[in-house]
């Protein structure tokens, strides 16, 4: 038979996976306070890449009750489905999607001691898949007073 170049045989995707962190400072001065946050986590498409896993997401603070949500595309869209978005559209208002439970997968739901130096580790479960030019929404919440 023919023999092919090299480069066609190569493997059409990755067989390992690199570890890595991503430290965001947030510089802080104990002069405020909250119980949650929202934002956004984006996976680019500028580079080769399979997907990014997240595994854990790390805080600290009074913590307690903590629970961690993720949802499909940006904590800012699209609209609301199923009942809530039926509800909304029947009383004449738009429903956020913060507001909206359907749109929100919880991946973690634990109790934390308190920690106020320590950055504590919050374990996904399942891990959270963002595949490139994909982004999706983590809402990390405590029930702490």
């Amino acid at each position: 038979g023919i023999s092919r170049p090299a480069l066609t045989r190569l493997a059409s995707e990755a067989d390992y996976s690199i570890q890595g962190t991503y430290t965001v400072d947030t510089r802080d001065y104990e002069d405020h306070t909250f119980s949650g946050i929202m934002f956004d986590v984006v996976c680019k498409d500028t580079l080769p890449i399979q997907n990014l896993e997240l595994t854990h997401v790390y805080v600290r603070g009074a913590l307690g009750d903590m629970q961690i949500f993720t949802c499909t595309d940006s904590i800012r869209g699209p609209e609301p489905r199923g009942e809530t978005r039926a509800l909304s559209l029947k009383q004449g208002a738009k429903v956020e999607k913060h507001l909206d439970p359907e749109q929100w997968r919880c991946v973690h739901k634990e109790t934390h001691q308190p920690s106020t130096d320590e950055l504590k580790a919050m374990k996904l479960s399942p891990p959270v898949i963002v595949t490139p030019g994909k982004t999706i929404g983590l809402y990390v919440h405590s029930r702490a007073a």
